[in-house]
């Protein structure tokens, strides 16, 4: 009489698993790299969405509204954010760039935001006069700093920078690598 198998055999069973198993492990990293890029465009969604609710709040309201970046209870005129993922950072390293209060007036426009950044014409062989009207050789002037905000994700080394107008839209958000 001829015996027909009913199944899978120990060792049959154990290479399909291994098998599953390799697999799994190469996408693995590239599945954890689409996570991460996922999480940084929401933060910079979230970011947007933050910033058009502060400026619609202002006009609706007709006063000001600040966005702060860090961690605080809304109000009508202040708004705070912060990042929800710890791997997600604003991140403050070019002239460009600036995580200062963002201010909406009542009709949605936000206030010109300046820095103290150094100066590429100072020369420290000449003498300084900073009560002289304009200064004289300062070592740092006063910049316009536009209304980028840059998050870095520390994982992936990706960025997204939220650009607004200078009427207050939300301009776009562009991809780059962390600086």
């Amino acid at each position: 009489m001829i015996k027909l198998h009913q199944g899978f055999t120990v060792i049959e069973a154990m290479i399909t698993v291994a098998i599953i198993a390799i697999i799994t492990s190469f996408a693995a990293p590239s599945f954890s790299s689409v996570v991460a890029k996922k999480r940084l465009e929401t933060s910079a969604r979230e970011l947007a969405a933050t910033l058009n609710l502060a400026r619609s709040q202002a006009i609706s309201l007709r006063k000001q509204v600040a966005v702060k970046f860090g961690s605080g209870t809304n109000h009508l005129s202040e708004l705070y954010w912060t990042s929800k993922h710890s791997d997600i950072n604003l991140i403050n390293v070019k002239d460009d760039t600036d995580n200062s209060d963002v201010v909406f007036n009542q009709l949605g426009i936000p206030q010109q935001r300046t820095k103290m950044v150094p100066n590429k014409n100072y020369d420290s062989s000449l003498p300084t006069d900073l009560n002289q009207n304009p200064p004289l050789n300062p070592p740092q002037v006063q910049a316009i700093v536009p209304l980028k905000f840059e998050l870095c994700h520390s994982k992936i080394k990706e960025s997204r920078i939220v650009s607004i107008t200078l009427n207050g839209t939300i301009e776009n958000i562009s991809s780059g690598v962390c600086s």
